[in-house]
């Protein structure tokens, strides 16, 4: 027998707050025997007690009594017939019940009703997949089993949105700033679910992808501190626009941080900046040089997921990054340094292929001092006068010369002065080997 209805004779004085006690709900019709009922009505009271332990049908039932109770609050006596109660109360939130179980189990709820439905949860994933496994209950044997698993990944999902919305747009500046032409619709699809205009146009469950909910559990399982680090991207768009655009590859960069390294002089806040750039644009070179303009959602996840493997080597890249982003003067004016030793340098090696004279001797002195150049360089108003390189001179030059890009004519001439150089070093070699025979 069942608690939670009373005789037929007994609900003449029952109180309608009284009715809906807890009730075991895989009761069957065999367990109840109430002289005066029908099948129908005893159906009627398996089926109630059968979805007794979801909150939402509680709800439902709840709301279906305050209605009924508000038709009678003006008469004297608060007590109403068993009828009102199956017809008004009981049966309509069981069909109410029933028609929310067809809705999510072919998710076209929308999504405001599923906030209605679930503002007792909390967003709770427990609480959440509780309710859709009891609402499967409903028409299992029409439409299927299991079914629930899948709904409850949407509504889960669904739920976390309000907190992915961020990371979602942060991503999506992401897209704009490293030049990404491809428009991610799974970035879109997260933050349109949450954005009230969406709502209000009725968006409905099914709206959610399988990809969207995909891309949505990798962004909750970010920690704080991985978000901070990837938000840093859109903090420093300056410093990546830049870099973007002056460099082409990390190679380029390389090359650059060499010459950096030798501008940088000796002080101590100037060595920490060039150290600060190296490591700040080493961890985030995934985002500057490795996303082509066709990227996918899945390559930027890939550059996220190589900038979260650095940050667990290195705990401050982000700050490092911001820093360097304050720093972007200095940077840009080191990158200036660069174009005018490029320009000087390669002026000096024209000079040298068209004037120069290597002098090889001297060979009592210094290995160092075996070699030197000596070659009529331009000066002022066309002005041409004499110069000579010691082989220090000579040896920073090449250095500088390989920290430069050369168009296809520099290179020709960069490669006459090296070759030119080679044959002479080669042959300051052997003189020192016949001074020291004795010849």
């Amino acid at each position: 027998t069942i608690e939670a209805f009373p005789s037929q004779q007994q609900f003449k004085s029952f109180r309608l707050n009284d009715l809906f006690k807890k009730a075991s709900p895989n009761i069957k019709k065999s367990d109840v025997n109430i002289p005066g009922f029908d099948e129908t009505t005893i159906g009627v009271i398996v089926t109630y007690c059968k979805y007794s332990d979801s909150r939402i049908f509680r709800d439902l039932i709840k709301e279906k009594l305050e209605k009924t109770e508000y038709v009678f609050q003006d008469e004297d006596e608060t007590t109403i017939t068993i009828e009102i109660i199956f017809d008004e109360i009981v049966q309509p939130g069981i069909l109410k019940f029933e028609q929310l179980s067809e809705s999510f189990q072919s998710c076209l709820i929308t999504l405001n009703n599923v906030d209605a439905v679930f503002n007792f949860s909390q967003g709770d994933p427990g609480i959440v997949n509780k309710e859709l496994e009891t609402l499967e209950m409903v028409n299992k044997e029409l439409l299927g089993s299991n079914w629930w698993k899948g709904t409850a990944n949407k509504v889960n999902q669904y739920f976390k949105r309000a907190s992915l919305t961020h990371i979602a747009k942060v991503l999506d500046k992401i897209r704009r700033i490293c030049r990404i032409e491809n428009n991610f619709t799974e970035l879109n699809g997260i933050i349109a679910s949450t954005n009230e205009e969406a709502k209000a146009n009725r968006l409905p469950l099914s709206s959610l992808t399988e990809s969207e909910i995909s891309f949505g559990k990798i962004f909750g399982s970010w920690k704080e501190r991985d978000i901070f680090a990837i938000e840093s991207i859109v903090k420093c768009e300056s410093l990546i626009g830049w870099i973007k655009e002056n460099m082409k590859t990390y190679q380029e960069f390389k090359v650059f941080m060499e010459l950096a390294t030798i501008s940088a002089g000796e002080t101590d806040i100037e060595i920490d900046r060039v150290m600060c750039l190296q490591s700040a644009v080493t961890a985030y070179s995934s985002f500057i040089f490795d996303l082509p303009k066709n990227s996918k959602m899945e390559n930027l996840l890939d550059a996220c997921k190589q900038l979260l493997t650095n940050l667990k080597s290195d705990k401050s890249l982000p700050e490092k990054i911001r820093d360097t982003n304050l720093h972007l003067p200095w940077i840009k004016m080191i990158k200036d340094m660069h174009g005018s030793v490029e320009t000087s340098s390669l002026q000096m090696v024209a000079a040298i292929n068209k004037t120069g004279i290597y002098r090889i001797g001297n060979w009592s002195g210094n290995a160092s001092d075996c070699l030197q150049i000596r070659f009529n360089q331009v000066k002022g108003q066309g002005k041409e006068y004499s110069r000579t390189m010691t082989e220090s001179d000579v040896n920073d030059l090449r250095s500088k010369l390989m920290l430069i890009s050369k168009s296809d004519d520099k290179k020709k001439s960069v490669d006459e002065f090296l070759t030119i150089l080679n044959f002479a070093e080669q042959l300051k070699v052997i003189g020192m080997n016949l001074h020291k025979s004795g010849c």
